[in-house]
C-alpha cells in the first residue's frame, strides 16, 4: 500500500512544499502461536509456543527496538511455566498491568508478559508457555505484542 505524503513547512515567510511516498508498515505474520497437541487429556499439561518475528527492515529506525509479548491465558487453566528463548517472562494479574476485562476471549485471567529484548531484523524469538487444563472443552490461548499483532491457538480438552 502506498500513501502520498505532503509536507508543508514555513521557512521565514515562504511556504515550502515537499512531497514523497511512504510505505505502510507490514506487520503480518510477525506473531504466531501453536500448541504441542490439538487434543489433550484433562489434567495433562499443554505447551503453547509463541514465535515473535521482527518484520522491520534493518534500516528502519525502530529495527533494534525491544519487543514485548503478552499471553492472555485462557480461563480454566493452571499456569505452569513460561520459557523464552531470550529475555524474561513474568505472570501478572490483568489488573496489575492495567489490562481491562476482555470480552473477546470472555474471561478475566492472568497475563504472561515476556520482555524479549531486541530481535534482529528478520530474526525471531520463541516463548514456551505451559498450562494444565482444569476443565473439559475448548481452550483458546491468545497472545499480542505492542505492534498490534495477534496470535491464537485452540486445544480440545477431553
Amino acid at each position: 500500500m502506498r500513501r502520498l505524503a505532503v509536507l508543508f513547512v514555513i521557512v521565514g515567510h515562504a511556504l515550502v512544499v515537499s512531497s514523497g511516498t511512504a510505505m505502510a508498515q507490514a506487520q503480518s505474520a510477525s506473531l504466531e502461536m501453536a500448541a504441542n497437541s490439538n487434543m489433550v487429556v484433562l489434567g495433562e499439561p499443554v505447551t503453547f509456543t509463541i514465535t515473535k518475528t521482527n518484520p522491520l527492515p534493518s534500516d528502519h529506525p525502530q529495527a533494534g527496538r525491544d519487543w514485548i509479548v503478552r499471553n492472555f491465558l485462557p480461563a480454566g487453566v493452571e499456569f505452569v511455566s513460561a520459557t523464552p528463548s531470550q529475555g524474561s517472562c513474568a505472570v501478572y494479574d490483568r489488573a496489575e498491568l492495567g489490562v481491562p476485562y476482555n470480552p473477546t476471549n470472555g474471561y478475566d485471567s492472568d497475563v504472561v508478559e515476556c520482555e524479549l529484548r531486541s530481535i534482529p531484523s528478520g530474526g525471531s524469538a520463541t516463548i514456551g508457555v505451559t498450562v494444565t487444563p482444569e476443565a473439559v472443552g475448548e481452550i483458546t490461548n491468545i497472545a499480542a505484542d505492542f505492534s498490534e499483532a495477534i496470535a491464537k491457538a485452540t486445544v480440545v480438552v477431553g
